[in-house]
This record gives C-alpha cells, sequence and structure tokens, in this order.
C-alpha cells in the first residue's frame, strides 16, 4: 500500500496542479467576465470590489498550481492551503446556489460549469490532494538555491498571468443602485477631491460629431443588444428624440457577439446614437435588469430608472433636480 502511495503521489499532485493552472489561465483570458461571474454568488457588498478580488483569487490559483507542478511544498503547507481553498470554494458555491441561484461557478472562466458539477470536482481534487500529501516523502533539508530558484519560477508565472488579466481588465466605475429618480450626490464645486465621475470616460457619435458624456446633460440608455426587454423598449426610447426640453437622447450598449448591434437596429429602427462599452463596464453602470434609462449631468447619474423608460413628469422633475 505504502509503494501504491509513494507512485500515485507525482501524478496526483500534478494533476492537481495542472487543474489549478487551467483554471487560472482561463480566468485570466477574460478577466471581467469572471468579475461578473463572482457577483452572482452574492457575498460581496458592492461592485466596485470584483476586480480586485477577480485578480486576488487568480493570483492564489496561480502561485498554488505552480507550486503543485514544481514541487514547492514548504513541509508540506502548499497542500494545506489547497485544502482550504477548495473547502472555501465549496462552501462559497454552495451558498451561492442555494441562496443566490448560482448558476455557473466561474471555475473555468467561460467553459460553464454547473455548482454541483464543481462541487463534486472539489471533492475529487481534494481526494488528489490528500493521495499526493500521504505520498510524499518527508522534506528533505532545505537547500535554498532550488527552493529560490523554484519560488522565482512560481513568481515569474504568477505575474505573467495575472497581469496579463489585469491588462485587459476594464475600467469601470459602479453608480449607486439607490430608488428611481432618488437624488442623486451632486457635482462638487471646482477643486473638490472626488471620484471619477462614472460615464466620464464615454464619448458617443452622433450626426454632429463625437460629444463626450463628461460634460453637460443626457438621456443615457444602457441596452443589452442580445436581450429581448431591450428590444421591446426601443420604440420609447425613439419618441424621447421627439420631445422638446430634453438633453440629447443617447445609449450605451453591449454586444455579446459580433454582429449584435448591427441586428438590434435593423430589428427595432432605433435611432439613438449607440456606442458599445464592455462587459464589466456595462454590468456596473446596470442593476438587476438589463435595461436601465440614466439622466447624468457632467457624467454623474441624476437619477435612473429601471425595466421602463421614465415618464415625461418623471424626466421634468428629475431635470429640475
Amino acid at each position: 500500500m505504502q509503494r501504491f502511495w509513494m507512485r500515485a503521489s507525482r501524478p496526483a499532485e500534478m494533476g492537481l496542479g495542472l487543474v489549478f493552472l487551467a483554471g487560472a489561465i482561463l480566468k485570466a483570458l477574460d478577466i471581467n467576465l469572471f468579475a461578473i461571474q463572482i457577483w452572482a454568488y452574492g457575498v460581496l457588498p458592492a461592485k466596485n470590489l470584483l476586480p480586485a478580488v477577480a485578480l486576488m483569487t487568480l493570483a492564489i490559483e496561480t502561485c498554488l498550481g505552480s507550486a503543485l507542478l514544481l514541487r514547492f511544498r514548504l513541509r508540506w503547507l502548499t497542500f494545506v492551503a489547497v485544502q482550504i481553498l477548495l473547502l472555501f470554494f465549496t462552501i462559497l458555491i454552495a451558498y451561492g446556489w442555494l441562496f443566490h441561484g448560482l448558476k455557473d461557478c466561474g471555475c473555468f472562466g467561460p467553459l460553464e460549469v454547473s455548482p454541483a458539477m464543481s462541487i463534486a470536482k472539489n471533492v475529487l481534487l481534494a481526494g488528489l490532494c490528500v493521495v499526493a500529501w500521504n505520498g510524499a516523502t518527508k522534506a528533505s533539508p532545505i537547500t535554498w538555491k532550488p527552493l529560490g530558484l523554484k519560488l522565482a519560477i512560481m513568481t515569474a508565472i504568477t505575474m505573467g498571468i495575472t497581469g496579463y488579466a489585469f491588462s485587459t481588465l476594464e475600467r469601470a466605475s459602479a453608480v449607486d443602485n439607490t430608488p428611481a429618480n432618488t437624488p442623486k450626490r451632486p457635482a462638487t464645486t471646482e477643486g473638490e477631491k472626488t471620484d471619477d465621475p462614472p460615464f466620464a470616460q464615454f464619448s458617443v457619435t452622433t450626426e454632429q460629431g463625437r460629444i463626450s458624456l463628461a460634460k453637460g446633460q443626457y438621456v443615457v440608455a444602457m441596452l443589452s443588444m442580445d436581450c429581448e426587454h431591450c428590444m421591446q423598449e426601443a420604440p420609447a426610447l425613439n419618441d424621447l428624440l421627439y420631445v422638446g426640453g430634453l438633453p440629447p437622447v443617447v445609449g450605451l450598449c453591449f454586444e455579446e457577439k459580433e454582429g449584435d448591434m448591427k441586428r438590434f437596429i435593423e430589428t427595432t429602427q432605433l435611432q439613438i446614437p449607440l456606442e458599445k462599452i464592455g462587459k464589466l463596464q456595462y454590468f456596473f453602470l446596470i442593476g438587476d435588469d438589463t435595461f436601465r434609462i440614466y439622466l447624468i449631468r457632467d457624467g454623474r447619474p441624476v437619477a435612473h430608472w429601471d425595466a421602463k423608460p421614465p415618464t415625461l413628469q418623471q424626466l421634468a422633475d428629475a431635470l429640475a433636480q
């Protein structure tokens, strides 16, 4: 039996490391999607935390995966860390599944994995960790040269994968999701320190040229190009173009697949100017519904309405704030 443990130890350790590293690489290839997937667990209090949590999770998985592949055990602390992480992930998945209707754990980024499959996978990985741990020989005395080399390789791999993910992470700012038409914090006086206005980074091409949402007042529609609900509300957005006294009406949209925006416009005959934004940027600017209307002033939201466009009276009241 002891011979079996010793023979199976290294293959189990490498298999475990490959799974961790594969998961990290797949997350890094679409870190914006992974950040959104984390929100579905229902454990974070604010969307602004998502990028940091996504990068931290990625770095931990990459570090542990490369440590297992390089046999960097640190007197078995690597195995202990793996078991703790697997237990933590399993509890999170179970909580998200039971209390928030989690459908995709995000373990492998764009490859959808159900909570049940993910929990079963974690149990299997924990078993592999037990095999690797039990079969490993006693740690030999530390020799700093190979230990330092392994640590340097681990650091390079972790920094490389996490750095790539960081370079593709979209710049996004979440908004305050207070009830519709509730006054938001007004723009500060000149020279006063404040966070960047969430809409200041966006500009939209119109018939009159390129306009920046950082200055002035605008009615901004948030639209997903594959959303049937958004398609149903498109005629009401066209109607706003013909109401006198309103600020310019524009749209910020998310396109899941190339050509979705063209099909959306052709299907709905939408006439407002549209600008594509990233998936994380779009996610940060909506609530539970994929359709939202904002009134913004100098890049900051003044009021918003979900599910349905506002009435003219609601717009007038918001403009008077």
